[in-house]
């Protein structure tokens, strides 16, 4: 990621002269595909996954919301295991929100007669679906102010529950 920051901070150069681009890469750039080959990777992984637990979650349709629940949080720490790290927590939050909706959903399956609502819905996630965590601590980097003893940033916390 840090090679891609810089990258995409370097500007164009232009018949000897430098020109910063304000935002995104320049048209034709040899870095365009690059970037959007790993974008298409992770939003395609992250809709595949989200199918399977879809899908899975419908086979399970009948099961008792604690075993369901119990399930469901062992799904997303792996995924926050996985994906956990620094610069990805706002991905994380996605990724238990968009599994929350899904597990709505399937409640909201299972009767006619009552619909699970946001209130509840919020009170089952915050019961059973963990809340996101980076599990892997910044690379180590020379010069890194994050790796300083005297550094004022507090390292990443370790997940629970297992290896990190």
């Amino acid at each position: 990621m840090r090679h891609i920051k810089k990258w995409l901070n370097a500007g164009v150069l232009e018949d000897g002269t430098r020109y910063v681009s304000e935002q995104g890469v320049p048209q034709g750039g040899s870095i365009s595909p690059l970037l959007a080959n790993i974008y298409l990777h992770y939003v395609f992984d992250l809709w595949a996954k989200l199918r399977e637990i879809k899908e899975e979650l419908r086979r399970r349709l009948h099961w008792p919301i604690p075993v369901a629940g119990k399930w469901l949080r062992t799904v997303i720490l792996g995924h926050f295991r996985y994906y956990g790290v620094p610069g990805n927590s706002r991905k994380l939050a996605s990724f238990r929100y968009h599994i929350t909706c899904l597990w709505l959903k399937s409640l909201r399956r299972r009767s006619q007669r009552y619909r699970t609502d946001w209130e509840r819905m919020n009170r089952l996630a915050a019961r059973w679906l963990p809340l996101p965590r980076i599990c892997h601590a910044y690379p180590d980097l020379p010069g890194d102010p994050r790796q300083e003893p005297s550094a004022l940033a507090a390292h990443a916390g370790i997940c629970a529950g297992g290896a990190g």
